[in-house]
């Protein structure tokens, strides 16, 4: 029985030198893809994060704050424009644009999203326009 948790006891360890390399481009990989865990890396004190891992952390937080305000515009206009006319049949037309306009919203966000997370897994670096620009003028080491 002392040996049944054997192998999920060596998966977990802690990283070696010689895998940080690899551990930090799965930690900004998995950023892109989830970035309220970009808010989790930013607030939790890593004195050992390389200026990589915290140029991708920042730049998945923005790209994310970023998008929720798109997902937020692209969910509030069609509200604000049929309160605005007051037409039944207008009101069914703009809502009918607005889905087909979210749902474009949602894979724009999502190809993008795998598309950064691919290239931080690769160690690339890169900048993201409106997100990179954003991380470079908020963001500073501490």
């Amino acid at each position: 029985m002392g040996s049944a948790f054997h192998r999920r006891e060596a998966r977990g360890g802690i990283a070696l030198n010689g895998d940080r390399a690899a551990v930090e481009q799965e930690r900004a990989a998995w950023n892109y893809l989830l970035w309220p865990r970009s808010v989790f890396e930013l607030l939790a004190v890593r004195s050992s994060r390389s200026d990589w891992l915290e140029l991708h952390t920042r730049q998945a937080f923005w790209f994310g704050v970023l998008g929720l305000l798109a997902v937020t515009l692209a969910l509030l206009w069609p509200v604000l424009l049929s309160v605005a006319l007051g037409s039944v049949a207008a009101t069914l037309w703009i809502y009918a644009i607005a889905l087909v306009q979210d749902v474009g919203l949602f894979v724009l966000l999502l190809v993008l999203a795998i598309r950064y997370s691919r290239r931080a897994a690769r160690g690339e670096m890169f900048e993201i326009p409106i997100a990179g620009a954003l991380t470079r003028r908020v963001g500073t080491k501490r």
